[in-house]
């Protein structure tokens, strides 16, 4: 039997052990229930195997440490595993990953320690993943005494890094000019966010029910299936409203729009109107869009449960992923790239390295740029589940000793990129800068889904090429931090290797995914996030559910600090790094500065200031003004009224209903906003209208080349009065010539308050529609002739395992050309199943597995 396996199947799928029992616990439906089984405690006899090939060692001693030279490592390690996972040592290949052959995290923890013993030195715990195969391992230790691997071509078997320049790759820095965010926790906006983690709030609550029933799905158990065992994550509110009219779209196509495509429309608004700009001065621009994302569970559970006869274009178009870029393009009239990224974690964070790339090829003058994750059915939770990449409790412990997977999160966040000499010449509000980015993948790792940590160090030290920064010129890290036991330790040892390899320089890492969870495609933005608001207050926030230092990073040995408490970050320059790795393997890294202080000139303050908000209708208005109060009580630092007037001139649209005020004072936009909302009709130089009812008369009053001097000698002479009544009217206004060469700063202000209404259409599972599970011949009840013949014949059908129940004969033949499908049926249970294959002659070739020869009769006797 065993001999039999070896020839078929995977070494590591071997068994090596074969128990009999006098009968197995079963179900009422004839399934296994193997949790019985295995709490059983049974007797176990191992038989006796097929004699060994003449050419097998299995050795009993491992070799001794005469001398620690490459061919006696790698003779070594070889031995080791063969004696471990039972295997013949001739099998094991030295550049395969050792996941390959069945490595778990438990037995490569095992390995470090027994191989350190060996060579008289303390290794990492993560070496099988940082040199994932026999041949890299070997060599490392072999070359090294230090944490830091020779070169990162031959740790992974790459022979040249070509690619991979001494010499800056970058052009200018790119410069951040506007964010917008919506986080879980509240944190609707960057201030909110920003007092999220400057608070230390954790922002993981147990799953909504308006998300799946918690009931139906939660089951402690991790081998549960169909369960998920954790009941708690990061979840946005409000995720079925959506303004459908402000964005020109009809509600029966809203409720089909994935509500992923839905917050990229309104928080890349926010975004530029974060950036004090207005996005109707975008239309026709080669302004570029990058969006992250990678999961649609909305779009795709509606498209397949829907009966074909109601689906409609609107379903299908909110399927396509590349519309989540495409469709912001389109709203917004922009012309230049838009794409939609997918690498998993890393999406977001790879959209920003694509931006930059963007712009400094000159293909876009500014780009948004980000990404978006929600959770809206069950079923992405129990296949990570099934993995056991989920924490128990759905919270990142990064860094922490209790570390056991990552929680999941939702989130939207976009930010607005301009290179940074057009930031300057055209007066924005630059937030920080990217100074340099880099991206690569971790190749053959050790699994497919493993960090390869000399793949992340050579993606950090290329980044800081291309930054042309020193690495001790970094002071904190954003780091991936998902809160894995081994994937934080690679991750933390390939920072020290890259940033501090011989320094002692303090380094500071956290990691959002502590206050958020793991937002997937939305990660890399909210990281980035973080950052630019770090370093706008010059203070690092603490990292949550750190309470026991992870034991297998070398802590006392690495300058590194995990901050428990608010930080203040010192220094005039202020330099940070941000680090995103995907599922996928593409790993990207930034390298952000703080903003640059330029000595500004401050702009002429008049005595009175014009203050102008619009919004699509009356009630929205009267929203947008109480934001302003809210904003103005809140007490913002250093807030200029010219500041605060000409942002929201230059850097909103002109819409319908219209407020203009003349000001003198940040008070009396308060009062007379306070007064405006009380429907007070006779306020000191407050005028309001729409612009639908007397835009015909404006028109005409002001149409030709007289209408437009008249408008022009009105701004020159400042007549405040006449210009808010003529706003009001819908007369479009140059507001810059109010200014001249003095302009006042953009600065970021409350965005339009969207409407929230309800525009929702309940998740349903997928139905197979039209397919009869149980076909059954069936007999016309009339028929004209009066005797009918029957012929028994094989019909051919779609092979679908997941549809089968099992057979009440118990007996399943399959006709097939190799053994994968065999395999699977007896991993689903579904009866005894016999392996017809096709060949030259009959052949018996294991239980249950025959070979003949189609053509030939007596074969089938």
């Amino acid at each position: 039997m065993i001999a039999f396996c070896r020839k078929r199947i995977a070494d590591f799928k071997v068994p090596s052990v074969i128990e009999f029992v006098d009968s197995l616990p079963k179900s009422r439906t004839g399934k296994i229930l193997k949790r019985i089984l295995r709490e059983k405690n049974i007797q176990t006899k191992t038989l006796e195997t097929d004699k060994p090939l003449s050419s097998t060692k299995q050795p009993d001693e491992l070799p001794s440490h005469s001398s620690h030279t490459h061919k006696n490592i790698k003779n070594w390690i070889a031995s080791w595993l063969a004696k471990k996972l039972e295997l013949d040592v001739n099998v094991i290949e030295t550049n395969k990953p050792f996941a390959e052959y069945g490595m778990t995290s438990i037995l490569a923890v095992n390995l470090a320690q027994d191989l350190g013993h060996w060579l008289e030195r303390s290794l990492e715990a993560i070496i099988a993943w940082n040199f994932p195969t026999v041949d890299s391992m070997a060599s490392y230790l072999a070359d090294q005494n230090s944490l830091v691997p020779a070169t990162f071509s031959k740790s992974v078997g790459i022979t040249e890094l070509s690619h991979f320049s001494d010499k800056p790759a970058w052009g200018e820095p790119i410069a951040i000019i506007g964010m917008g965010c919506r986080f879980p926790g509240g944190a609707n906006t960057p201030e909110s966010f920003w007092q999220l983690l400057h608070n230390g709030t954790d922002a993981i609550t147990d799953i909504p029910p308006s998300r799946w029933d918690l009931k139906t799905y939660y089951d402690p158990d991790p081998d549960a299936p169909g369960k998920m065992y954790i009941k708690a994550g990061g979840f946005l509110d409000d995720i079925d409203k959506f303004d459908p009219l402000f964005f020109g779209m009809s509600p029966r196509e809203a409720i089909s729009l994935d509500p992923q495509q839905r917050l990229l429309l309104e928080v890349s608004w926010e975004a530029l109107e974060k950036a004090g700009i207005a996005p109707s001065q975008l239309s026709g621009s080669q302004t570029g869009v990058f969006v992250g994302g990678f999961w649609d569970d909305y779009s795709a559970l509606q498209l397949y449960a829907d009966e074909p006869s109601q689906i409609d274009g609107f379903r299908v178009l909110s399927n396509l992923r590349s519309l989540s870029a495409g469709r912001i393009a389109y709203v917004l009239g922009l012309h230049g790239p838009t794409m939609q990224v997918d690498t998993a974690c890393s999406s977001a964070l790879l959209a920003t390295h694509l931006a930059c790339q963007s712009l400094h090829n000159h293909e876009c003058h500014m780009a948004l740029v980000g990404g978006v994750s929600l959770s809206l059915s069950p079923q992405e939770t129990i296949g990570l589940c099934r993995t056991g990449a989920l924490a128990a409790d759905g919270r990142c412990k990064t860094f922490d000793a209790k570390a056991d997977g990552f929680g999941q999160g939702e989130g939207c966040g976009i930010v607005v990129l301009k290179r940074f000499s057009d930031a300057v010449k055209e007066g924005d509000n630059i937030l920080a800068l990217i100074r340099g980015s880099a991206v690569n993948h971790d190749g053959r790792s050790n699994g497919l889904t493993v960090p390869n940590g000399s793949a992340q160090e050579a993606l950090l030290r290329q980044a800081l090429t291309n930054a042309a920064v020193e690495p001790e010129q970094i002071q904190y890290i954003e780091t991936h931090g998902t809160g894995t036991s081994l994937g934080d330790p690679i991750e933390v040892l390939a920072l020290a290797n890259a940033f501090r390899p011989e320094s002692q320089v303090p380094l500071a890492i956290g990691s959002v995914k502590t206050n958020l969870g793991h937002l997937k495609s939305a990660a890399g933005v909210a990281s980035l996030m973080k950052v630019v608001l770090s370093l706008q207050h010059a203070e690092i926030p603490p990292n949550l559910h750190f309470t026991e230092p992870n034991p297998h990073i070398p802590w006392d040995k690495l300058p590194f600090t995990v901050p428990t408490e608010p930080t203040l970050w010192a220094g005039e320059t202020k330099l940070a790094g941000v680090s995103s790795f995907g599922m996928s393997g593409t790993n990207v890294h930034l390298i952000v500065e703080g903003a640059p202080q330029f000595q500004s000139v401050p702009p002429m303050e008049s005595n009175f200031q014009l203050l102008v908000l619009s919004a699509k209708n009356n009630e929205r208005l009267k929203v947008y003004a109480q934001k302003i109060i809210d904003f103005l009580e809140s007490g913002p630092e250093n807030l200029s009224l010219a500041n605060l007037t000409y942002t929201l001139q230059v850097g909103r649209n002109a819409m319908e209903e219209r407020l203009a005020m003349v000001v003198s004072s940040l008070f009396e936009v308060k009062e007379k906003l306070t007064q405006y909302l009380q429907e007070n009709t006779r306020i000191n130089n407050v005028y309001c209208g729409n612009v639908k009812t007397h835009q015909e008369t404006s028109e005409l009053l002001l149409d030709g080349r007289p209408g437009k001097e008249f408008v022009r000698l009105i701004i020159e002479d400042r007549e405040l009065t006449k210009l808010a009544q003529l706003w009001t009217l819908g007369v479009n206004i140059d507001w810059q010539l109010l200014y001249g060469n003095q302009k006042p700063q953009r600065i970021s202000l409350p965005t339009y308050p969207f409407a929230r209404e309800r525009y929702w259409k309940p998740i349903t599972e997928p139905k197979l529609k039209g397919i009869n599970r149980n076909p059954v011949a069936t007999i016309p009840s009339k028929t004209p002739v009066k005797t009918q013949y029957y012929q028994s014949v094989w019909e051919k059908s779609r092979l679908d395992i997941d549809a089968m129940v099992p057979t009440s004969s118990g007996l399943i033949l399959l006709f097939d050309m190799d053994e994968t499908r065999y395999f699977d049926f007896q991993k689903r249970e579904i009866g005894d199943v016999i392996l017809v294959k096709p060949g030259s002659s009959y052949q018996e070739l294991g239980s249950n597995i025959y070979c003949l020869n189609p053509t030939q009769k007596t074969d089938y006797h």
